[in-house]
């Protein structure tokens, strides 16, 4: 028997439906867990964090300083509100060493003894409210 354009056809089918059956198998076996069923929620969420970012992005003033002569940050957040939030320090390295500091403003400035913290790479992370808008403004930074 010759081979021909015929079996080539019926050989390329037959693989084609092979490929896809395993394919469907395969997808079954597929881990589902990183899939939200409250994406919708999620995605809220996410928006109203990104206004809170760019609320924090609209002010002028807005600084961390180290001061390098003292275990000291200064927070410098410009109202002329009274503020509430909160200040964290997290670790990349080790979780059980984050610090939250609550917001306690001296004017317009606020100063956090940082002596406990340990060296090395530091996320702070600052989220306040002055009874309209909410804040998130985030900064990393390396403790010598």
């Amino acid at each position: 028997m010759k081979f021909n354009w015929g079996h080539g056809i019926a050989l390329f089918f037959t693989f084609f439906v092979a490929v896809t059956i395993f394919q469907v198998i395969k997808s079954k076996d597929y881990d589902h867990a990183l899939v939200k069923e409250d994406y919708y929620i999620d995605d809220i969420e996410l928006d109203k964090l990104l206004e809170k970012r760019s609320n924090a992005n609209n002010l002028s003033g807005l600084a961390i300083q180290h001061l390098d002569d003292k275990a000291i940050f200064r927070f410098i957040i410009p109202h002329n509100k009274a503020v509430s939030g909160l200040i964290l320090f997290s670790s990349p390295v080790d979780k059980k060493q984050d610090k939250v500091f609550p917001i306690q403003l001296n004017g317009d400035t606020m100063e956090v003894n940082i002596k406990d913290l340990r060296s090395g790479r530091w996320n702070i992370h600052m989220e306040w409210s002055d009874g309209e808008k909410g804040y998130v403004y985030e900064e990393r930074v390396v403790l010598p």
